[in-house]
C-alpha cells in the first residue's frame, strides 16, 4: 500500500514535468522560428535594397542629364554651336562628367559626323549613362525645339510681320554672335596647343570664308593634315 501510495504521489510530478519540458521545447521552437523568419526578412531587405540602389542611381543620374539639356533646348536661340559653351559650363564645370578634352572630342565628333552639331549631346549622354543615357540625352535637348516649333508652326507669317518679334530677334542675334565665339574660345583652349594647331585654325578660318565648303570637308582635311605632319615629325 505504501507503495501504490508513493507512485501514485510520483505521477503528477512526472506529468508535470513531462509538460513543463514539452512546454520549453515549444517555447524554444517558436523563439526559433521567429528569429529564422527575422532573418530572413533582414536578408530579403537587404537584397531587395542591394537590387534597387543602383536602378535608383541610375535613373536619379538620367534624371538630371535630362533636366540639363531640357532646360538647353528651351532657353537657347541660334542653333548647336550657340548651346557648346552652356554645355560645357554645365558637364565639365559643375557636374565634371568630362574634361575640357573630353568635350572638344565630343564637339569634333558632332560636326563630322551625319545631323546637326547637336549630336555631341548624343556623345555626352553616352559617356554618363551608357546607351539609355545617349537616348534621353538626345530627346531632351531636340523636344523642346520640336514642341515649340509645332506650337509656332500655325502663327509663323504672324509672328514673321510683328515688330516687337523683329526687335526681339534683333537683341539675340548679337548675343548670339558672342555666344558662338565664347563657343570657340572654350574648344580652342582645350585643342589647340602648339603653332601647328593654331596654323590649321587660320587656315580652316581662311577657306570657311573665302571658298564656303560644307565643314565636314574642312575638318576631315585638316584631321588628315595633322596626320601627315605627325607622321613627318615622328
Amino acid at each position: 500500500m505504501a507503495e501504490r501510495r508513493r507512485t501514485r504521489n510520483k505521477k503528477p510530478i512526472r506529468n508535470y514535468l513531462s509538460r513543463r519540458f514539452q512546454g520549453n521545447e515549444v517555447d524554444n521552437s517558436q523563439q526559433e522560428n521567429e528569429q529564422e523568419t527575422a532573418n530572413s526578412t533582414t536578408l530579403r531587405s537587404v537584397s531587395v535594397l542591394a537590387v534597387a540602389m543602383p536602378i535608383i542611381a541610375k535613373l536619379g543620374l538620367l534624371l538630371t542629364l535630362s533636366a540639363i539639356f531640357l532646360r538647353m533646348g528651351s532657353v537657347t536661340f541660334g542653333g548647336g554651336l550657340v548651346m557648346l559653351p552652356l554645355i560645357e559650363s554645365e558637364v565639365v564645370n559643375r557636374q565634371h562628367w568630362l574634361s575640357h578634352q573630353e568635350f572638344a572630342d565630343a564637339t569634333a565628333l558632332g560636326q563630322i559626323t551625319p545631323g546637326p552639331v547637336l549630336i555631341t549631346a548624343t556623345f555626352i549622354g553616352y559617356r554618363v549613362a551608357g546607351t539609355l543615357g545617349a537616348l534621353v540625352a538626345t530627346i531632351s535637348i531636340f523636344l523642346p525645339a520640336f514642341l515649340i516649333t509645332i506650337a509656332a508652326a500655325s502663327s509663323l507669317r504672324r509672328f514673321r510681320n510683328n515688330e516687337q518679334v523683329q526687335a526681339f530677334l534683333r537683341g539675340v542675334a548679337p548675343a548670339v554672335v558672342g555666344l558662338l565665339f565664347a563657343a570657340a574660345v572654350s574648344v580652342g583652349r582645350a585643342g589647340i596647343h602648339t603653332w601647328i594647331g593654331m596654323s590649321i585654325m587660320l587656315a580652316a578660318i581662311l577657306i570657311l570664308v573665302r571658298l564656303r565648303p560644307n565643314a565636314f570637308w574642312v575638318i576631315l582635311g585638316a584631321g588628315v593634315v595633322r596626320l601627315l605632319i605627325g607622321l613627318v615629325i615622328a
